[in-house]
C-alpha cells in the first residue's frame, strides 16, 4: 500500500533539499507506467495545488516528440504524486503518468498494482524518451 500523503517523498524532499538544489538536481516523476496509450505529461496537480515548471513541461514534450513517442499532456484530476512533495519543498519536479487520469483505475494503489499490469511497451517507450530527454539536458549543458 502506499504510504499516505506522501510522507516518504515529503520527509526525503526536506532533508536533502540543499544538497538537491546545489547539485541542480530534477526530479521526474514516473507514477504508474501502465498503458502506452496514455503517456501523459502532468502540468499541475489539483490535490496538491502544484503547477509543475513550463520549461520543464516543455523539456518533457520535446523528448517525447523526438522520440516519436505519442503523449498526452493535462493536470492531474485527483490523487497525488511524489512530485508534488518536491515541488512543494521548492525544489525542480515534473511528473509523467501512464494510465487514465480520466477515471479510476483499479490497478492505482491497490493489490492489482504489479507487472502483470503493466505493458512493457509504454516501459520502453519511456525509457526511450528519457534518453533523449538526458541527451538534450547534456546537450544543454555543455554550451557555453
Amino acid at each position: 500500500s502506499e504510504e499516505p500523503a506522501l510522507r516518504g517523498s515529503f520527509a526525503y524532499a526536506k532533508a536533502h533539499k540543499e544538497e538537491l538544489l546545489k547539485e541542480n538536481a530534477v526530479l521526474i516523476n514516473f507514477d504508474t507506467i501502465k498503458d502506452l496509450s496514455q503517456l501523459t505529461i502532468v502540468t499541475q496537480e489539483i490535490n496538491t495545488l502544484v503547477k509543475y515548471p513550463e520549461h520543464l513541461v516543455q523539456k518533457m514534450e520535446n523528448a517525447f516528440t523526438q522520440s516519436s513517442v505519442e503523449y498526452k499532456k493535462r493536470p492531474l484530476p485527483l490523487g497525488a504524486t511524489d512530485g508534488s512533495a518536491f515541488a512543494i519543498n521548492g525544489l525542480p519536479a515534473i511528473c509523467v503518468i501512464g494510465m487514465d487520469s480520466s477515471k479510476y483505475d483499479p490497478c492505482y494503489h491497490t493489490r492489482l498494482d504489479n507487472l502483470e499490469h503493466l505493458d512493457p511497451a509504454g516501459l520502453e517507450a519511456m525509457k526511450k524518451v528519457m534518453v533523449k530527454f538526458i541527451q538534450n539536458w547534456e546537450q544543454e549543458q555543455s554550451k557555453p
